[in-house]
């Protein structure tokens, strides 16, 4: 306390404040951020750089120029299996991880380990179902044409959160007894997809699939038929922008058995869902990792 009133009570070693303390040095004395982001690095114990934050400074890594040898470094802690499984990160935040490092031609040995660490962190997915069923919207506002504001390449593009989104799904049911993935514009198909494929194809044949078109939600609802003899899901997610037209039959309840946990993730805050909570369904705004505990939780609360 005494040192708190006498302004004399010394900040704990941390990369924010070494970043800081740094910045406030006059010219001559600070360290290039190169030697900075190193010492910060390859620190050991207590202050050392975490492995959220080594994962979320990579482009800034790369703008102070680290050498090789500390690349490599970076590479070996992004892949580590117990860092990973450590830091509970699911998919999302490495594939995105992954995408910054290509925009930013970070070096191939740091896409390799983000691609590593992205399988590595399925382990930490929980199992949604026995059956499941992931039904994407391709239409032409997921593809940005429309309702979207932002590059079609943008990450946060509906079309990429969908796509990224489906591929982890349909990724976390792997063990599953059954997992279909249909997707629909002006019309709807079935595309095939091995649950055992890394993740990255899985995004990339899903983003192959993405057209555009119309926003024919029924065509999808009417491939239940056509999946799989004798398909009963007890999991059915949606992930549209909800710019979607009417069902035909007006109510999907009939579709489902009653304990099917059925999820309609908007991705994009469209207003002309016709999917609604009295239907049977939780309607879930934005997107988040958390979707996965909240399928879990929703199963053991029945």
């Amino acid at each position: 306390f005494n040192k708190i009133m006498t302004e004399s009570l010394e900040a704990p070693y941390t990369w924010e404040t070494e970043l800081s303390k740094n910045g406030q040095l006059n010219k001559t004395e600070q360290k290039s951020k190169a030697q900075l982001w190193t010492e910060l690095v390859t620190r050991q114990g207590s202050g050392s750089l975490g492995y959220m934050a080594l994962l979320r400074n990579l482009r800034n890594m790369k703008e102070a120029g680290i050498s090789d040898d500390t690349w490599t470094y970076v590479a070996r802690r992004l892949a580590d299996p117990q860092a990973v499984q450590k830091s509970k990160q699911l998919p999302f935040g490495f594939i995105n991880a992954f995408e910054m490092a290509k925009v930013n031609d970070l070096p191939n040995v740091v896409i390799n380990a983000l691609t590593e660490a992205t399988e590595l962190s399925m382990s930490n997915l929980p199992e949604l179902g026995k059956r499941v069923w992931v039904i994407l919207d391709s239409s032409g506002s997921m593809l940005g044409n429309y309702g979207y504001v932002g590059p079609r390449s943008a990450v946060n593009s509906p079309e990429k959160v969908g796509a990224i989104f489906a591929a982890a799904l349909i990724k976390a049911s792997k063990d599953a007894f059954d997992v279909k993935f249909t997707m629909f514009a002006n019309h709807a198909n079935h595309v095939d997809l091995n649950p055992r494929d890394s993740i990255f194809t899985l995004y990339e044949k899903i983003m192959m699939n993405c057209h555009g078109g119309g926003t024919n939600l029924q065509a999808a609802f009417d491939m239940k038929s056509f999946v799989g003899l004798n398909f009963e899901p007890d999991t059915v997610i949606i992930l549209s922008d909800m710019e979607v037209n009417k069902l035909q039959g007006g109510d999907s309840r009939a579709l489902f058995s009653p304990d099917c946990v059925k999820v309609a993730v908007n991705l994009n805050s469209g207003n002309t869902t016709p999917i609604s909570e009295w239907q049977g369904w939780t309607q879930l705004f934005g997107w988040s990792e958390r979707i996965f505990q909240f399928v879990r939780f929703t199963r053991e609360s029945d």
